[in-house]
């Protein structure tokens, strides 16, 4: 069973940030106050509503927004306890919490920084879901296999509005939608489809050249380690007994 409410629904469009926005992001990396760009980042796209504050309310220890170094990530979402929401009786938040890498807050880096967190927030929503269905999560084994990440990399080839930003985009969704069952797929058709299209109209050809290079090459074999370790990690605990 999918969570078609989240899965059904495209991503938010995401366009370039303002010039002031930029302005004071860089000036403040220049000045060495990593914190206050990632504010100021933050605020910006709180106020164009891309970023709902409800659903990024926190409960207990840690920080909402964390800074340092995540291996292989430019940030990463976490969650703890989901805990009531004081303003709708009977629903959940889910307590996240972000950390960005110090390495995504550099002066250049303000698109990456940006639909990193756009990624990201994905997951709230997703988690959101979550927490206030009484499905249980469809067991999945690995990263590349998993529809939530399918899901938020799709999002990132619907707001994408880069050309540098869609080739990867692309790339990544293309690589994981290999990896889907076809029951997962089912509830991303019209989705896919309709960025397949736009990949083609952005890139000037299809997914099926981007998924055909060394690159795509690399990470479908790093995807198919990860499946790899996570099957023998689930047998090794006594899965499916």
């Amino acid at each position: 069973m999918q969570r078609l409410d989240i899965y059904g629904r495209t991503a938010a469009q995401a366009s370039a940030l303002g010039a002031e926005t930029a302005r004071a992001f860089r000036r403040l990396i220049d000045a060495g106050d990593q914190a206050g760009a990632l504010r100021v980042v933050v605020e910006a796209m709180t106020s164009r509503g891309q970023l709902d504050p409800r659903l990024l309310r926190t409960s207990g220890e840690g920080e909402l927004w964390q800074i340092r170094d995540v291996p292989g990530f430019r940030a990463q979402a976490n969650f703890r306890s989901s805990f009531a929401d004081p303003d709708t009786p009977g629903r959940r938040l889910p307590n996240p919490r972000f950390t960005i890498s110090s390495t995504a807050l550099r002066a250049d880096g303000l698109d990456d920084l940006y639909t990193s967190i756009l990624h990201e927030y994905r997951h709230v929503e997703q988690e959101s879901e979550q927490v206030n269905s009484t499905t249980p999560r469809e067991q999945t084994f690995g990263y590349g296999a998993d529809p939530d990440e399918f899901d938020a990399y799709l999002s990132e080839v619907e707001f994408s509005y880069r050309r540098e930003h869609m080739r990867t985009a692309a790339l990544q969704a293309g690589v994981h939608w290999e990896f889907l069952s076809e029951a997962n797929r089912a509830a991303f058709l019209s989705r896919w489809t309709a960025a397949q299209a736009k990949i083609q109209r952005v890139l000037g050809h299809p997914v099926s050249d981007v998924v055909a290079t060394p690159t795509a090459e690399a990470y479908r074999q790093r995807l198919r380690e990860m499946e790899r370790s996570a099957r023998e990690a689930w047998e090794r605990a006594g899965g499916g007994r």
